[in-house]
């Protein structure tokens, strides 16, 4: 039996969002992944303080709160179908890392790695686009070609099999749901 994850690529509006913007110059600069259409258990590298954007790590986002309500987030949602096997598989990593959750912190440093195109894995420090990119790899769902460390946002558009399923606003997709 096979079963859905969701990956949601956003631009959140923030002075980072829009300092990273203009250095990748891509339309989404963040990333999440979703177990559920309705995007309830969604789980991304992030700000922990709404009002100190520097102090990050992992997070488990409520599009109904937060920076998410803030601002006119525009969005992509896409959809994997994965095996049985895979969807247990990256379900338990993020229950996981969950568990530790204060032990890992945003990568930084990480941002400039990518920008300049340089491999630099850390056990404990990552980007939104790292985190889910090193996860979809140890579950098996994707092997990157290149190392997870360099994956941006908008990278997750080009893997096989994925369905893009929304593209708009997130305040426009909470509405689908709400009916």
């Amino acid at each position: 039996m096979c079963k859905d994850i969701y990956i949601t690529l956003t631009m959140t509006g923030t002075y980072i969002s829009k300092l990273l913007n203009i250095f990748y110059k891509k339309e989404y600069v963040h990333t999440s992944i979703a177990f559920d259409e309705e995007l309830e258990n969604m789980y991304s590298f992030g700000r922990r303080n709404m009002l100190i954007p520097i102090i990050g790590g992992l997070v488990k986002e409520d599009i109904s709160k937060g920076i998410f309500t803030k601002h006119e987030i525009k969005c992509e949602i896409l959809r994997i179908t994965v095996t049985e096997e895979q969807y247990v598989c990256i379900e338990e990593l993020i229950n996981n890392y969950m568990k530790d959750y204060y032990k890992y912190k945003y990568n930084l440093i990480g941002l400039i790695f990518i920008y300049l195109n340089i491999k630099y894995e850390r056990r404990t420090h990552f980007t939104c686009s790292q985190f889910l990119a090193m996860v979809l790899e140890k579950s098996d769902i994707y092997k990157f070609e290149e190392s997870w460390s360099l994956i941006k946002p908008m990278d997750f558009e080009k893997l096989r099999n994925i369905e893009i399923i929304y593209k708009g606003t997130l305040k426009n997709y909470r509405k689908i749901w709400r009916k």
